[in-house]
């Protein structure tokens, strides 16, 4: 099968629609006392957007910040300017969830040069919460 770069990049629109269509409901949602509050509501580490509070996202022991220093800085910047709004945390947890999409897309087709491997791979990725 010989593919070009238009059909590449066609399936990977279609693999982002796909992705933000599925989770498009979990928009309306609120935040939930299961791990958001954990995170987020309850978290001091966050609630402070300055050196010393990446400093503690980073050095956390109680793991909400320092096995995962990348989530807790965006859940900090996004508690800094939107306080505990739901939808902006949804919004970004969708738009990083479409991106690791993308990349899974991109390594299976890496690694296989077959589109359609590539593409249902991603697309089974995308639906897993």
């Amino acid at each position: 099968m010989v593919l070009n770069s238009n059909s590449v990049i066609k399936w990977a629109v279609v693999l982002v629609a796909w992705t933000l269509i599925v989770f498009a409901p979990a928009l309306s949602g609120g935040l939930l006392e299961y791990d958001d509050a954990f995170y987020i509501t309850q978290n001091p580490t966050i609630h402070e957007l300055s050196w010393k509070g990446l400093g503690e996202i980073i050095a956390d022991k109680e793991h909400r910040g320092g096995i995962f220093p990348l989530p807790m800085l965006s859940f900090a910047l996004e508690y800094h300017f939107f306080g505990n709004d739901p939808l902006i945390y949804h919004i970004d947890n969708l738009i990083l969830h479409a991106l690791n999409a993308l990349m899974v897309y991109a390594l299976i087709y890496l690694i296989s040069a077959r589109i359609d491997l590539a593409f249902l791979t991603a697309v089974l990725f995308s639906i897993a919460p």
